[in-house]
């Protein structure tokens, strides 16, 4: 089971919901994919927000590996966060990272910095599109629900 589905994985002081929200009774399949896609940069949102009232600001997100592939997962990131999403011309970029210091501790590998730069070279930059605002009213939605959600469905999955 997802585990978006079963709470989340940021810890709030409500717990977690376990529902997907404000979905019609003839919602398909896509629409239960794309209400996970949804929750998920909800939750990146969530976290970034945290950061920013930590005093960390970001100017743009940065994207790798399988997710960075979808489009329309990519302005769903852009348009809940409102900044652009950046996706890397190495879609593996992570994975490449963390290798690169073992290499040079072992001395066997050592990337040059042209590597380095070719490995967070940028592919795609996706700005936030015009579904932002009513992304946002509904992060500010969810913010509100959430808590009440979360003395109906009980403790949060995730501890």
């Amino acid at each position: 089971m997802l585990p978006h589905l079963m709470g989340s994985f940021i810890r709030r002081k409500s717990g977690g919901t376990r529902c997907i929200q404000w979905l019609h009774p003839a919602a398909c399949k896509g629409h239960f994919v794309r209400a996970i896609l949804e929750g998920v940069s909800y939750n990146l949102r969530h976290i970034l927000d945290a950061l920013g009232q930590a005093g960390l600001h970001f100017g743009e997100i940065r994207s790798s590996g399988g997710g960075a592939r979808s489009p329309l997962w990519n302005q769903i990131k852009a348009d809940v966060c409102g900044l652009p999403i950046v996706t890397l011309a190495n879609e593996e970029g992570c994975i490449a990272w963390r290798c690169h210091p073992g290499g040079c501790g072992l001395r066997h590998v050592c990337l040059r910095r042209r590597g380095l730069r070719q490995m967070v070279a940028i592919h795609e930059r996706i700005q936030p599109g015009e579904a932002q605002a009513a992304y946002e009213i509904a992060y500010r939605g969810m913010l509100t629900s959430t808590p009440a959600l979360g003395r109906i469905s009980g403790p949060n999955y995730s501890g």
